[in-house]
Formats: C-alpha cells, sequence, structure tokens
C-alpha cells in the first residue's frame, strides 16, 4: 500500500470557527491553511487569535468568497494587501471565479498562494463544478502569474538601457 504524508491542512470556509478543530490540527507539525469565505473580519481577528494562543506558528489565511461561482464583483481583492498588514502570516487567495483573471490580480496584490478547484469537467455535478477549471485551464494560470511577476519588477524608477537611445534622440 502507498502511504502518502500530507503537506498540510486545509481548514475551510466552513470549519474555519470550529475550534476544535483546528486545535486538533494545529497540534500537528503541518501548515494549517485557513480559508477565511462567509467571514467578517472580527471573525479572522477570532481565529488568529486561537492560533496564536495554541501556539500555532505555521499556518496561512485565504482570502475568499464562498459563492460559485463568484461574479467578479463580489471577490473584493483589495482584502488581500489589508490581510498582509493586519495578520503576521502568509496571506493567499482561494477563487472561486469561473475564470483566470481575478485569481492572476490576487497574485498582482501580493497573495503568495493560489488555490483553485480543478475538474474534468465543468458539467459534472457537484457545487465547485462551475467554479472549477479544466486541467489546461490551471496550467495557462501558472504561466500567466509567472508574466505577472515580470511585469510588476523590482519597484525601483531607473532609466533602463533599452530607454537610453530613445530618451537621447527624444530629449537630444
Amino acid at each position: 500500500m502507498l502511504e502518502q504524508k500530507p503537506s498540510f491542512i486545509k481548514i475551510p470556509s466552513a470549519k474555519m470557527t470550529d475550534h476544535q478543530l483546528i486545535e486538533l490540527s494545529a497540534k500537528s507539525d503541518l501548515p494549517l491553511i485557513v480559508s477565511t469565505g462567509m467571514s467578517t473580519l472580527e471573525d479572522v481577528d477570532s481565529v488568529v487569535a486561537f492560533l496564536e494562543k495554541v501556539n500555532k506558528q505555521n499556518y496561512v489565511l485565504l482570502h475568499t468568497v464562498s459563492v460559485y461561482p463568484a461574479e467578479h464583483s463580489l471577490l473584493n481583492l483589495r482584502v488581500i494587501p489589508m490581510m498582509q498588514k493586519r495578520y503576521p502570516c502568509i496571506i493567499g487567495y482561494s477563487g472561486h471565479e469561473d475564470d483566470l483573471e481575478p485569481s492572476i490580480v490576487a497574485a498582482a496584490f501580493g497573495a503568495q498562494i493560489i488555490e483553485r478547484h480543478i475538474t474534468l469537467d465543468n458539467s459534472l455535478w457537484g457545487t465547485d463544478q462551475k467554479a472549477s477549471l479544466p486541467v489546461l485551464a490551471m496550467d495557462m494560470l501558472g504561466k500567466r502569474i509567472a508574466s505577472i511577476f515580470d511585469c510588476l519588477g523590482n519597484g525601483e524608477k531607473t532609466i533602463i538601457p533599452q530607454e537610453l537611445e530613445a530618451r537621447n534622440k527624444l530629449r537630444g
């Protein structure tokens, strides 16, 4: 029999307030990934305080909206940088939209983990199917996020060598 060891424990949004589950999970040496859908900021503050109370150091919070599929206007991705300032942990994004763009924007906003559901067929039965990505789309998502990081640069304003010719010509 093949034995698998998980790399982390995922706490879904529906169980984010289940302190017994979180405490049992926190006793492992595995990182916890906690989705924060269906929650107020006070709910998230509470789970973070509880994680700190049980001395869990390695946890991740995922901003999410628990609607399947979620319309773009519901996503509120500006929460990601706010969470980065507020909480002493990695912040990510769990997307339930039916396309790629919001997950790419979440990465540009600094989400360090992007969680997406995957499916073989969006027409299959189940709550998540309409908000899941086909395998090919997951590959596209990875490539597009990598491209976004190329575009973001290092944040320092300088004249790049490729601009010097235009500068000399136009400012002459």
